[in-house]
């Protein structure tokens, strides 16, 4: 007697692959679209909203780019203690430019090199694994992310991006979303959720692109002082 085999759908979760070409792109990609909100914010007094928007898909691009690096290597602790003394030396740099084109009165912020310093090390603390190492991790996070931008949202997204990359599968897929959701407490919209988009294109591309291992961290001080420098002596 015949019988009918019933082959049940199976949910393919998709893992991230980018070629290092592609990275590269990603994160020039996403220092345009954090210059042009600079400059609409500082320059334009927010009057143009596409610069806006493409603004909100700068953060979500960076912290992805550092999680995908991060979860895909096998980093020794001076690796770690490299790329948050260098997060740190650029922060330092840009903050006396940071703080009177971006800060109010009420709440002081810190710019986002110390929001991705922060989540390296917590990502460094959770590696290690010990109790006290993740009880350290918890403190950083909850004490930090109240001072640097996006706060404890953006803190969040970076360390569900890295737990993603590192085993994919529904659930983490889902927190992903969500967690990309969780940061209209910060944009006051829903943006942040195109750079999906981006990176699922990205995935489909090959550029080939060098490497400029300080570029990202001596462009960031020099923009924000650049336009620190128009706003008070121009404008």
């Amino acid at each position: 007697m015949w019988q009918m085999k019933v082959i049940k759908p199976r949910l393919v979760i998709p893992e991230i692959s980018l070629t290092s070409g592609a990275i590269e792109a990603l994160k020039y990609l996403a220092l345009l679209f954090m210059t042009l909100d600079h400059v609409n914010k500082v320059i334009f007094n927010h009057d143009v909203p596409w610069l806006s928007i493409v603004g909100r898909l700068a953060f979500p691009m960076f912290g992805f780019v550092l999680a995908y690096n991060l979860a895909r290597a096998e980093l020794q602790v001076s690796a770690y203690i490299k790329i948050i003394k260098k997060m740190a030396l650029a922060g330092v740099i840009a903050t006396p430019f940071y703080m009177p084109l971006f800060n109010t009165t009420d709440h002081v912020m810190l710019n986002i090199m110390f929001s991705l310093m922060l989540v390296v090390s917590i990502m460094f603390l959770l590696e290690k694994g010990l109790f006290w190492h993740q009880m350290l991790a918890l403190l950083i996070f909850v004490v930090g992310g109240a001072f640097v931008d996006y706060l404890w949202f953006g803190l969040l997204y970076c360390l569900v991006a890295w737990s993603y990359c590192r085993h994919p599968s529904a659930v983490g897929l889902l927190a992903l979303v969500i967690a990309l959701a969780t940061l209209f407490y910060v944009n006051d919209n829903h943006w942040a959720l195109a750079a999906l988009l981006v990176l699922l294109m990205f995935m489909r591309v090959d550029i080939k692109l060098p490497r400029l291992k300080w570029f990202f961290y001596v462009y960031y001080p020099a923009h924000i002082s650049i336009l620190w420098g128009i706003k008070t002596f121009w404008i």
